[in-house]
């Protein structure tokens, strides 16, 4: 989500609001934790294809709860499940996944000759205010995606401090080539 550095409450509510679409932190990510993943030993593009996923949260903890104005909005609540489309891009053990209904569109690692990944990534959200590192590593079998994500946010919105730390459960099936 993009928008100036100083936020009004009704700019600062709709970060904590995508915030909670997207999840929020996990467990003292940092960039060297999402960044250059290196690629597996698979061969060829048998995962690549487009993805539904259910996303169950299983633990938050941190900064989780905001007020904004007269609002108190949670951006992570244990039992919530979420759903995205995703598709996926593989390239021998170069992984890509292109996520754009979560907060970071776009993770990158690898993926193993036994279908095993590692991927991950980072974004900002309110012009810089708030960092999103999330990490995920799971199995692909054939039709199906199964793993775990961390998702680490930390920054402030209106002046409080945002430093939430999530994980999900990640399950999901391929929907289209």
């Amino acid at each position: 989500m993009s928008g100036p550095g100083r936020f009004a409450a009704g700019g600062a509510l709709a970060i904590a609001v995508a915030l909670a679409a997207a999840a929020c932190g996990g467990d003292e990510l940092t960039r060297a934790d999402v960044e250059d993943l290196p690629p597996g030993d698979a061969t060829g593009d048998a995962a690549s294809g487009t993805y539904e996923l259910a996303l169950y949260t299983t633990s938050c903890h941190g900064t989780c709860r905001l007020r904004v104005g007269s609002f108190v909005v949670t951006v992570c609540d244990v039992g919530d499940l979420d759903q995205s489309t995703i598709t996926v891009t593989q390239r021998d053990g170069e992984l890509v996944m292109d996520t754009p209904d979560l907060r970071v569109n776009r993770l990158r690692g690898g993926i193993g000759a036994d279908g095993a990944y590692e991927v991950g990534g980072w974004a900002t959200q309110g012009g810089g205010a708030v960092e999103v590192l999330v990490h995920a590593a799971g199995q692909v079998a054939g039709d199906r995606v199964a793993g775990v994500a961390r998702s680490h946010s930390r920054g402030a919105v209106d002046g409080h401090e945002v430093d939430c730390a999530s994980t999900y459960e990640i399950d999901g099936a391929r929907v289209g080539d």
